[in-house]
């Protein structure tokens, strides 16, 4: 049986990244994307009721910070920065390295004390501003460079290398500067006249693609002022697609669409805001400025006016932003369970949502079915359980079927129906049973990380980091673990660890168990291997394998199922978390389906989504790919299916709508680099690799579900 109070998001690895708030009162709220504003004197009243993200309109420029040498004002800057962490809100530091609004004593020095001065200016924000989220670290290298010709009133080109071999050298010492200064924030470079124009979009991704090629860039800033969109809104989305090919996420940084009259205001955004809102690369839109007092207040560019009141374009954006989304309910959702299931058993949780993710779901009914009578449904949460355990009948396998319906207070989906699949006590459910990974194990954020949910009762389980006894697998020594440990934690608590086998009290048992669940046997005087055999209550758990002494190397880390009979606890998902790189040291997992018919698995390799967790974008995988391998009876290795970028699956929207369901945490929403498959899979013992494109290295999170 499936227990819905264990069905969780499962980055149980990570930390917070930029993420938006729970609940605000923004025109944004509950929303996937952010709504953000400009902070300043005149911007900042009720700024927090329309906006969720914050970026300083002109606080964040060094000629406003530093004007006179040496002399720091950050009063500003700081009100800004205290606003949006205060409330939540992603706040972006704007900017570092532009040609205008910078010191106006700085192009009077020569470029070695410019450029000390550059590292200065880095060094000061860092430390005054610890949490940035988001840092606009060039802003338009292709129309204001700072080299004093032009648009630009600065000249620093040459601290920063120059034009160089690149073409772009100096904006790529800026960003390799910003990388050492600001390692948790996420780095963008910003433009504008790129959607207008595509020989200058094309410019400017050659530009990020230089960038990418070091992992400096983490995100596109695109400027989408009036006198940029007064173009075919076919136009503006297919330059917009253009740029979407780096495969990075994209900010529309300054977005205002002035008059002169309100009427014409009001048409112009409805006819350009959806473009940037709706296209799938972006994940937010910043208004620069909507009170009066912005910088294109003569032009008609305000939304509210002086005394609040509204202009119609902030009245449609309202509307826009707010309008009911019907909700549904996902097709194609089965659950299992044993006919000796009592009454009041978790059977499984109905996944839901609005038709474009944005309501707030809170009303889930059976309406009808051949099963409304034998299950009920929570109507809070949508969890579905055994209302009459008398009415299952074992004898036929019987299959049942409720129609589920869901309101979000204001609209109700139509029925949808869901199967409930029930299995004789003699017939075991289909189960992932174990799972394993070898990985290469390093220090600090690259030591292999595995993690478990274990669902519906208590379940014992065999937990091996294997290292000395690879050798007899093909591992030369001097590659691998020497000495790996295990901790196993449940929340923030360790709850068990060991280091080196032998010296558990249960060590006899352990080897009997090994041998119980299949388990190779530990070569002979390997003392130095970690295992543990647990009881564990139904919850989620992670562990963590280094290697004693900070040392690295490949690791084989292993979970074992070890009930015997059919067992009521179930694995319900099983992760690992390694670091991935060439040869050897790619990650390959294995698994094992047990019971007499298929069951449906969901595998994924995440890598871009880990940067909202807490790892830099050089940290993490940028391209992970999939294979999955299955000997036949014979012995004959296969490979059964391959994914390189999930979104390219014909079964896409079910890999959606199936994590949903099972409680998999959904992916950001710009990583389609990321890979998964959905699959139906018989009985048996399975491998699946994770690789990085072009022979790539980064930190990979593996995930093995219960699609049932």
């Amino acid at each position: 049986m499936k227990s819905c109070e264990w069905l969780v998001v499962f980055l149980a690895f990570a930390v917070s990244g930029v993420a938006l708030p729970a609940q605000d009162e923004s025109l944004a709220a509950g929303r996937p994307k952010f709504l953000g504003g400009v902070y300043s004197a005149a911007q900042a009243p009720n700024l927090t009721s329309y906006f969720n993200q914050i970026t300083p309109e002109n606080a964040g420029k060094w000629g406003s910070v530093e004007a006179a040498r040496d002399v720091m004002n950050w009063t500003e800057l700081d009100a800004a920065y205290a606003l949006a962490k205060a409330n939540g809100f992603p706040f972006k530091m704007h900017t570092l390295i532009w040609g205008n609004q910078q010191p106006g004593w700085l192009s009077a020095l020569p470029a070695d004390q410019q450029l000390l001065e550059i590292k200065q200016w880095f060094a000061a924000v860092a430390a005054r501003y610890p949490d940035l989220d988001l840092i606009d670290v060039v802003n338009e290298p292709l129309h204001a460079p700072p080299d004093g010709t032009g648009e630009s009133n600065a000249n620093y080109i040459a601290a920063l290398g120059g034009a160089g071999d690149s073409g772009w050298d100096w904006v790529l010492a800026a960003f390799r500067l910003a990388r050492a200064s600001f390692p948790k924030a996420k780095l963008l470079i910003n433009e504008y006249s790129v959607t207008n124009d595509a020989n200058a979009a094309r410019q400017y991704l050659r530009i990020i693609a230089l960038l990418q090629a070091e992992k400096l860039i983490d995100g596109i800033g695109i400027q989408a002022h009036a006198f940029e969109t007064r173009v075919p809104a076919a136009t503006t989305a297919a330059n917009l697609d253009l740029i979407a090919t780096a495969g990075l996420p994209v900010y529309i940084s300054e977005l205002d669409i002035d008059g002169p009259t309100d009427q014409i205001q009001a048409d112009d955004d409805q006819r350009i805001f959806p473009v940037f809102w709706e296209h799938p690369a972006v994940v937010g839109v910043t208004l620069w400025g909507y009170r009066p007092g912005l910088w294109r207040d003569a032009q008609g560019a305000a939304l509210v006016r002086a005394d609040g009141t509204e202009k119609p374009a902030m009245l449609w954006l309202r509307s826009y932003l707010g309008a009911n989304h019907p909700p549904v309910v996902a097709t194609d959702q089965t659950f299992y369970l044993h006919e000796t299931a009592a009454d009041g058993a978790n059977v499984g949780t109905i996944a839901a949502s609005d038709a474009d993710g944005y309501g707030t779901l809170r009303d889930w009914q059976i309406v009808g079915g051949t099963g409304a009578a034998v299950f009920a449904i929570d109507a809070a949460i949508g969890c579905l359980t055994v209302a009459d355990a008398t009415a299952l009948n074992a004898a036929t396998t019987p299959s049942y079927t409720v129609n589920v319906s869901v309101g979000d207070g204001s609209e109700r989906s139509a029925a949808q129906p869901v199967t409930i699949q029930v299995y004789p006590a003699t017939m075991p459910v289909p189960r992932l049973v174990n799972i394993s990974t070898r990985a290469l194990s390093g220090t600090g954020n690259n030591v292999t990380i595995g993690g478990f949910v274990v669902a519906g009762a208590s379940k014992r389980v065999l937990i091996r980091a294997v290292g000395p006894s690879l050798v007899s697998q093909g591992i030369a020594a001097s590659d691998l673990l020497a000495d790996p440990k295990i901790e196993v934690h449940q929340g923030d608590t360790i709850i068990e660890e060991n280091d080196d086998w032998g010296d558990n009290a249960n060590a006899a048992e352990v080897v009997d168990v090994s041998k119980q669940v299949g388990a190779f046997d530990l070569d002979a005087g390997d003392t130095k291997s970690s295992a543990l055999l647990l009881t564990l209550q139904p919850g989620i758990y992670t562990f963590v394998t280094r290697g004693a002494g900070a040392t690295s190397g490949i690791v084989l880390l292993e979970i074992y199922d070890a009930d015997t009979g059919v067992p009521e606890g179930l694995f319900t998902n099983i992760s690992s978390r390694a670091y991935s790189t060439t040869g050897d040291g790619v990650t390959i997992g294995g698994f094992v389906v047990d019971g007499t018919v298929p069951k449906p698995v969901l595998l994924r390799a995440v890598g871009p989504t880990l940067t909202d967790f807490g790892l830099g974008l050089s940290e993490v995988l940028a391209d992970p790919k999939i294979e999955v391998h299955h000997s036949d009876t014979e012995g004959q290795d296969h490979v059964i299916a391959v994914n390189d970028n999930w979104s390219d699956n014909a079964n896409a929207t079910a890999i959606v709508t199936t994590a949903a369901r099972i409680g998999a945490s959904p992916l950001a929403f710009a990583d389609r680099q990321s890979s998964a498959l959905l699959l139906t899979l018989p009985a048996g013992h399975y491998t699946f690799i994770a690789r990085g494109g072009s022979s790539s290295s980064g930190i990979v999170l593996v995930e093995v579900y219960d699609a049932d």
